[in-house]
Protein backbone atom coordinates (compact mmCIF):
# COMPACT_ATOMS: atom_id res chain seq x y z
CA UNK A 1 0.00 0.00 0.00
CA UNK A 2 1.24 3.19 -1.20
CA UNK A 3 0.66 6.78 1.42
CA UNK A 4 1.27 10.14 -0.01
CA UNK A 5 2.06 13.19 1.93
CA UNK A 6 -0.25 15.40 2.05
CA UNK A 7 -0.27 19.32 2.66
CA UNK A 8 -1.83 19.60 6.00
CA UNK A 9 -5.02 21.73 5.92
CA UNK A 10 -4.93 25.44 8.04
CA UNK A 11 -7.88 26.33 9.99
CA UNK A 12 -9.05 29.40 11.45
CA UNK A 13 -12.17 30.39 13.68
CA UNK A 14 -15.40 32.06 12.32
CA UNK A 15 -16.43 34.81 13.93
CA UNK A 16 -20.58 34.89 13.51
CA UNK A 17 -21.97 38.16 12.68
CA UNK A 18 -23.10 38.30 16.54
CA UNK A 19 -19.48 37.94 17.84
CA UNK A 20 -19.97 34.53 18.89
CA UNK A 21 -17.29 31.87 17.71
CA UNK A 22 -18.77 29.90 15.18
CA UNK A 23 -17.16 26.78 13.14
CA UNK A 24 -13.49 26.58 11.56
CA UNK A 25 -13.05 27.72 8.07
CA UNK A 26 -10.07 26.42 5.89
CA UNK A 27 -7.72 29.28 4.76
CA UNK A 28 -8.08 28.34 1.27
CA UNK A 29 -12.55 29.25 1.67
CA UNK A 30 -13.69 31.79 0.85
CA UNK A 31 -16.54 33.10 2.65
CA UNK A 32 -18.88 36.05 2.20
CA UNK A 33 -20.15 38.38 4.36
CA UNK A 34 -22.51 38.29 7.36
CA UNK A 35 -22.39 34.47 7.25
CA UNK A 36 -23.09 32.20 10.43
CA UNK A 37 -21.68 29.40 10.88
CA UNK A 38 -21.84 26.66 13.27
CA UNK A 39 -20.26 26.03 16.25
CA UNK A 40 -19.40 22.08 14.96
CA UNK A 41 -19.39 23.08 11.36
CA UNK A 42 -16.58 23.00 8.82
CA UNK A 43 -15.45 25.41 5.52
CA UNK A 44 -13.66 23.30 3.66
CA UNK A 45 -10.78 24.11 1.46
CA UNK A 46 -12.14 25.66 -2.00
CA UNK A 47 -15.56 25.94 -0.80
CA UNK A 48 -17.20 29.42 -1.36
CA UNK A 49 -20.12 30.28 1.02
CA UNK A 50 -22.35 33.41 -0.13
CA UNK A 51 -23.11 36.14 1.45
CA UNK A 52 -25.95 35.49 4.15
CA UNK A 53 -25.61 32.04 4.40
CA UNK A 54 -26.86 30.08 7.98
CA UNK A 55 -24.57 27.33 8.28
CA UNK A 56 -26.31 24.61 10.73
CA UNK A 57 -23.98 22.45 13.43
CA UNK A 58 -22.68 19.33 11.83
CA UNK A 59 -22.66 20.78 8.48
CA UNK A 60 -19.40 20.14 5.97
CA UNK A 61 -19.17 23.11 3.57
CA UNK A 62 -17.76 21.79 0.35
CA UNK A 63 -16.95 23.05 -2.76
CA UNK A 64 -19.93 21.46 -4.00
CA UNK A 65 -22.33 22.92 -1.57
CA UNK A 66 -23.26 21.74 2.32
CA UNK A 67 -23.29 18.73 3.43
CA UNK A 68 -24.92 16.97 6.16
CA UNK A 69 -23.65 14.04 7.92
CA UNK A 70 -26.55 11.66 9.75
CA UNK A 71 -26.60 8.52 11.19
Amino acid sequence: MFFRKSKKTQWVAHINPDGSEGGRVALSAQVGENVTIGKTARVLPGAKVPDNTIIELGVFYTPDGPVKLTT
